[in-house]
């Protein structure tokens, strides 16, 4: 169940209880998933019934998705978050302390399409360890395959550690997989990779594909990371989008975004962003 604080301001804040045990059981605020009236999301388990109930296509399926659209109307509070500092922790010892968030299948077969409008809300406390899951990708959605874009919305004091993880989203796969993100921001979040062959970034981990034949499409534009930590072994990592593997991904770009010194320690060069370790396979625009 729920918990509730209170701010100075006298202001109930939920306090996301974990898991639903049934997520068709949740109902969303109101609209009807389309794009003139998107479901509307005030809380964590509306957040992952989101996530979850949309995490089901496959390659085969991008082609036609009947793609849904939602909009976040309020902060929301996946875990009392309030008293840590995740840019200067890593939090490994959250383990037990907080709500384990959404993690996809292990093999990578499915992912999230759908249109999420944040409304300039904040998603605080987003927590997913894939060690925990077993779960090879991490972030608030784990994986995309089909037709996705996410708008205006903000992750603060989140952490998400897989093989591909970024606090938006994990890996993007799929032939002609399409992925926007615009207006968002990740603040005083730490992202950590485990393992070999990772790929880790503040928003976006990375993309895949299985042959030098197909690609995705990411296209990323005025968001801006601060406060972050970026923990990886033997694994590339980078700002804000994350190394494409199979076809290096050629057809992505960052444009119009910013990052601080902390996005990418001891890499740091004057900018707008970090460039990540394989030049190759982002196009860069100011």
């Amino acid at each position: 169940y729920p918990t509730f604080i209170t701010e100075v301001e006298e202001e109930e804040i939920e306090i996301w209880g974990g898991k639903p045990a049934d997520t068709a059981a949740i109902q969303y605020v109101d609209g009807d998933g389309s794009k003139g009236n998107p479901y509307q999301i005030e809380n964590g388990d509306q957040l992952y019934k989101m996530v979850a109930e949309n995490t089901k296509y496959k390659e085969a399926d991008v082609a036609t998705v009947e793609v849904k659209y939602f909009k976040i109307i309020k902060d929301i509070y996946l875990n009392d978050v309030a008293a840590e500092d995740l840019a200067n922790v890593v939090p490994e010892t959250w383990a037990g302390k907080y709500n384990q968030w959404y993690y996809a299948p292990a093999n990578q077969e499915t992912g999230f399409s759908g249109v999420v409008d944040g409304g300039g809300h904040t998603v605080y406390g987003v927590y997913h360890n894939g060690l925990l899951s077993g779960a090879s990708t991490a972030g608030l959605i784990p994986n995309v395959i089909g037709k996705a874009e996410i708008t205006n919305l903000n992750v603060e004091k989140s952490y998400a550690y897989g093989k591909c993880a970024g606090a938006l989203v994990g890996l993007v796969t799929g032939e002609n997989t399409e992925l926007k993100i615009s207006k968002c921001t990740v603040d005083n979040t730490c992202v950590q990779g485990w393992g070999s062959s990772t790929r880790v970034a503040g928003m976006v981990g990375g993309s895949y594909v299985s042959s030098a034949s197909k690609n995705v499409y990411i296209t990323i534009s005025d968001c801006a990371l601060t406060n972050m930590k970026l923990v990886c072994k033997n694994a590339t990592q980078a700002g804000i989008l994350g190394y494409g593997y199979g076809n290096k991904a050629k057809n992505n770009l960052v444009k119009n975004c910013y990052t601080d010194e902390t996005a990418f320690p001891g890499c740091y060069s004057t900018g707008t962003y970090y460039p990540p370790l394989f030049k190759d396979d982002i196009k860069y625009e100011n």
